[in-house]
């Protein structure tokens, strides 16, 4: 199970690092900047993935109870769905569902989880724009119909 979950991370890292090579980024910031953070995280996540590629597999090691695989595969699928959404959904849209998909697998109530996913998307998108100058997409489906 460690070589499968190694191999799927390395094709992940993989292809991180494919979709990092049109990064650009539209301020001026220090020579590390954010430009190289999806080098770094694709990077890590292959060396991860290598270790668990190559060592020894585990003959009688923790596995994973059935009725926990469905959530644990909805969360990949949410985290996965992330960076593809937030281009057209934007920070706060994308953020605060995938942020309440993963409250209500972790057994939040529906409501309260979907308040407290808007509230701690917009605060994240006003730190990161107001306080650190960090600009984050609002999202082309709603650029595209209100700017006129």
């Amino acid at each position: 199970m460690n070589r499968v979950a190694g191999a799927g991370l390395l094709v992940l890292a993989a292809v991180a690092a494919w979709l990092a090579r049109g990064y650009t980024v539209n301020f001026i910031a220090d020579p590390v900047g954010p430009r190289a953070f999806p080098w770094v995280a694709a990077g890590l996540i292959a060396v991860g993935a290598t270790f668990m590629l190559l060592r020894p597999e585990e003959r009688a090691g923790p596995s994973l109870p059935s009725g926990r695989l469905r959530p644990f595969l909805l969360a990949l699928v949410a985290l996965g769905l992330y960076p593809v959404l937030l281009p057209l959904l934007g920070f706060i849209t994308t953020t605060a569902g995938v942020m309440w998909v993963l409250a209500r697998l972790f057994g939040g109530r529906a409501v309260p989880s979907a308040a407290a996913s808007l509230g701690l998307a917009a605060a994240m998108y006003l730190l990161f724009v107001y306080l650190l100058s960090v600009p984050l997409p609002l999202g082309r489906l709603f650029l595209a119909g209100g700017g006129g």
